[in-house]
Protein backbone atom coordinates (compact mmCIF):
# COMPACT_ATOMS: atom_id res chain seq x y z
CA UNK A 1 0.00 0.00 0.00
CA UNK A 2 1.12 3.40 -1.22
CA UNK A 3 1.70 5.88 1.17
CA UNK A 4 -0.86 7.92 -0.52
CA UNK A 5 -3.13 5.07 -0.24
CA UNK A 6 -3.13 4.85 3.42
CA UNK A 7 -3.27 9.05 3.61
CA UNK A 8 -6.10 8.73 1.66
CA UNK A 9 -7.81 5.93 3.75
CA UNK A 10 -7.29 7.45 7.33
CA UNK A 11 -9.07 10.70 5.96
CA UNK A 12 -12.14 8.69 4.69
CA UNK A 13 -11.90 7.13 8.11
CA UNK A 14 -11.91 9.82 9.73
CA UNK A 15 -14.46 11.80 7.89
CA UNK A 16 -16.89 8.47 8.83
CA UNK A 17 -16.07 9.21 12.03
CA UNK A 18 -17.51 12.70 12.12
CA UNK A 19 -20.76 11.08 11.94
CA UNK A 20 -20.40 9.50 15.71
CA UNK A 21 -18.11 12.21 16.99
CA UNK A 22 -20.05 16.00 16.28
CA UNK A 23 -18.13 19.34 15.73
CA UNK A 24 -16.62 19.07 13.17
CA UNK A 25 -12.72 18.49 14.56
CA UNK A 26 -12.17 15.15 13.03
CA UNK A 27 -13.74 16.15 9.39
CA UNK A 28 -10.40 18.50 9.71
CA UNK A 29 -7.97 16.14 10.37
CA UNK A 30 -9.93 13.67 7.86
CA UNK A 31 -9.66 16.63 5.07
CA UNK A 32 -6.05 17.29 6.05
CA UNK A 33 -4.94 14.11 5.48
CA UNK A 34 -6.31 13.31 2.15
CA UNK A 35 -4.77 16.49 1.15
CA UNK A 36 -1.33 14.88 2.40
CA UNK A 37 -2.79 11.97 0.19
CA UNK A 38 -2.54 14.49 -2.86
CA UNK A 39 1.08 15.50 -1.99
CA UNK A 40 1.91 11.77 -1.67
CA UNK A 41 0.15 11.09 -4.69
CA UNK A 42 2.08 13.55 -6.39
CA UNK A 43 5.65 12.07 -4.85
CA UNK A 44 6.38 14.73 -2.67
CA UNK A 45 8.66 13.61 0.45
CA UNK A 46 7.42 12.93 4.30
CA UNK A 47 8.18 16.49 5.14
CA UNK A 48 6.01 18.13 2.66
CA UNK A 49 3.01 15.58 3.74
CA UNK A 50 3.35 16.36 7.33
CA UNK A 51 3.58 19.84 6.47
CA UNK A 52 0.69 19.73 4.08
CA UNK A 53 -1.34 18.00 6.76
CA UNK A 54 -0.59 20.62 9.43
CA UNK A 55 -1.25 23.69 6.85
CA UNK A 56 -4.32 22.00 6.37
CA UNK A 57 -5.43 21.56 9.60
CA UNK A 58 -5.11 24.61 10.52
CA UNK A 59 -6.40 26.75 7.65
CA UNK A 60 -9.72 24.24 8.44
CA UNK A 61 -9.86 25.34 12.22
CA UNK A 62 -9.02 28.76 11.05
CA UNK A 63 -11.69 29.02 8.01
CA UNK A 64 -14.15 26.56 7.33
CA UNK A 65 -14.75 25.02 10.90
CA UNK A 66 -16.43 27.77 12.36
CA UNK A 67 -18.70 28.61 9.36
CA UNK A 68 -19.94 24.91 9.82
CA UNK A 69 -20.50 25.15 13.50
CA UNK A 70 -22.52 28.31 12.77
CA UNK A 71 -24.64 26.69 10.47
CA UNK A 72 -25.06 23.37 12.72
CA UNK A 73 -25.98 25.86 15.40
CA UNK A 74 -28.64 27.51 14.18
CA UNK A 75 -31.00 24.57 14.52
CA UNK A 76 -29.41 24.31 18.01
CA UNK A 77 -31.36 27.76 18.76
CA UNK A 78 -34.65 25.98 18.85
CA UNK A 79 -35.55 25.88 22.53
CA UNK A 80 -37.61 22.99 23.93
CA UNK A 81 -39.43 21.54 26.79
CA UNK A 82 -39.71 23.79 29.66
CA UNK A 83 -37.60 26.20 28.26
CA UNK A 84 -39.97 26.03 25.01
CA UNK A 85 -42.35 28.01 27.46
CA UNK A 86 -40.65 31.23 27.89
CA UNK A 87 -42.42 33.96 25.74
CA UNK A 88 -45.50 31.60 25.35
CA UNK A 89 -48.85 33.25 26.24
CA UNK A 90 -51.15 31.67 28.92
CA UNK A 91 -54.32 32.29 30.57
CA UNK A 92 -54.73 32.24 34.54
CA UNK A 93 -56.69 29.24 35.41
CA UNK A 94 -56.56 29.93 39.40
CA UNK A 95 -56.12 33.40 40.84
CA UNK A 96 -51.83 33.82 41.06
CA UNK A 97 -52.06 35.33 44.62
CA UNK A 98 -47.82 36.17 45.35
CA UNK A 99 -48.70 36.55 49.16
CA UNK A 100 -50.32 32.83 49.69
CA UNK A 101 -48.07 31.62 47.24
CA UNK A 102 -50.90 30.27 44.67
CA UNK A 103 -52.08 30.55 41.37
CA UNK A 104 -51.91 28.11 38.34
CA UNK A 105 -51.56 29.05 34.52
CA UNK A 106 -52.69 27.25 31.71
CA UNK A 107 -50.40 27.31 28.41
CA UNK A 108 -50.58 25.38 25.48
CA UNK A 109 -53.27 23.22 27.17
CA UNK A 110 -50.87 22.31 30.48
CA UNK A 111 -51.21 23.41 33.94
CA UNK A 112 -48.13 25.23 35.39
CA UNK A 113 -47.79 26.94 38.94
CA UNK A 114 -47.28 30.43 38.53
CA UNK A 115 -46.19 33.42 39.90
CA UNK A 116 -46.33 37.04 38.92
CA UNK A 117 -43.32 38.61 38.01
CA UNK A 118 -44.28 42.18 39.48
CA UNK A 119 -45.86 40.25 43.08
CA UNK A 120 -49.02 41.64 41.84
CA UNK A 121 -52.50 39.63 42.02
CA UNK A 122 -53.54 38.75 38.77
CA UNK A 123 -57.30 37.38 38.32
CA UNK A 124 -58.76 34.45 36.54
CA UNK A 125 -59.03 34.77 32.65
CA UNK A 126 -55.98 37.05 32.38
CA UNK A 127 -53.90 36.67 29.63
CA UNK A 128 -50.07 36.65 30.78
CA UNK A 129 -46.68 35.65 29.19
CA UNK A 130 -44.24 33.10 30.19
CA UNK A 131 -40.85 35.62 31.46
CA UNK A 132 -38.83 32.56 32.91
CA UNK A 133 -39.43 28.97 34.08
CA UNK A 134 -37.20 27.92 37.46
CA UNK A 135 -38.11 24.55 38.65
CA UNK A 136 -42.03 23.41 38.07
CA UNK A 137 -43.06 27.29 38.29
CA UNK A 138 -44.06 29.78 35.11
CA UNK A 139 -42.77 33.21 36.23
CA UNK A 140 -45.39 35.27 34.35
CA UNK A 141 -46.17 39.10 33.02
CA UNK A 142 -49.64 40.11 32.45
CA UNK A 143 -50.54 41.71 29.19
Amino acid sequence: MTAATVWVVVGIALLTAEIFIPGFAVAAFGLACIAAGIAAYLDWGLNVQLATFAVVTVVVFVTIRPLVLRYLDAGARLQTNVRGLVGKIGIVSQRLDPAAHTGRVTVEGDDWRAVPIDNLPLDTGRKVEVVSVQGTSLYVRPL
